[in-house]
């Protein structure tokens, strides 16, 4: 089994071994992870994850418990309650350094939701594999939320916007209590206005991702 992912949704994080890394298999394909969280006053949970036979994974294997390590991958939201890390490039880290950084390119599935400080939108990044030769395709919901000039500039966003976004990933909780991780922008561009113009050109042509149901 093969796979190639986009470059849509990365991120660059200090994170803390929640444990010693394992082998395991998913999707038929056997990988080395291990869970993680960010050194911060409300963790941001990770599942770090490097493919099985890779010097990544290997690297990887060689960590501990409680380690402090500096990683980049590819963000993605397996399931309402994972955020996995397809880690690209890991690195020892020093107590005290702290980096959280998340970059985001997708369309905006509905209006703002306006609060009385800040703003949220939720953006579909569309990704594009090839899984044994075939073609794959699956989409990722981000909530993303600004903040002073972003508040504004986020109200005036209509659904099927493609934008551009770099910020923090942080945890909040739903009405119910549930986790799930929120993007703190710091920059959006917009590259394709959903009805026409906009600034720049389409980093993502394929990305067609529309709707998403989300009533908290």
């Amino acid at each position: 089994m093969s796979a190639e992912h986009s470059d849509l949704s990365t991120a660059y994080v200090t994170v803390t071994l929640a444990s010693t890394p394992t082998a395991n298999v998913r999707e038929g394909q056997e990988v080395v992870e291990v869970y993680a969280s960010t050194p911060s006053e409300s963790p941001v949970n990770f599942l770090l994850r490097a493919r099985s036979g890779t010097a990544m994974a290997s690297s990887l294997l060689q960590k501990q418990k409680d380690q402090l390590v500096l990683v980049t991958g590819e963000l993605l939201i397996e399931d309402k309650n994972t955020t996995v890390l397809n880690l690209r490039t890991m690195n020892d880290a020093f107590d005290g350094q702290f980096i959280n950084e998340a970059n985001i390119t997708g369309r905006v599935c509905k209006d703002a939701k306006a609060a009385e400080k800040s703003s949220s939108v939720n953006v579909a990044v569309n990704r594009y594999s090839v899984v044994n030769g075939a073609s794959k395709e699956s989409t990722d919901y981000f909530r993303v939320r600004g903040y002073g000039k972003l508040k504004d500039r986020f109200e005036k966003l209509s659904k099927g916007s493609l934008i551009e976004l770099s910020g923090m990933v942080v945890t909040m909780k739903n009405r119910e209590g549930a986790e799930y991780i929120e993007l703190k922008a710091r920059f959006m561009q917009v590259h394709l206005k959903s009805k026409g113009g906009g600034g720049g050109g389409n980093p993502a042509p394929k990305s067609n991702a529309v709707g998403m149901d989300d009533s908290d």
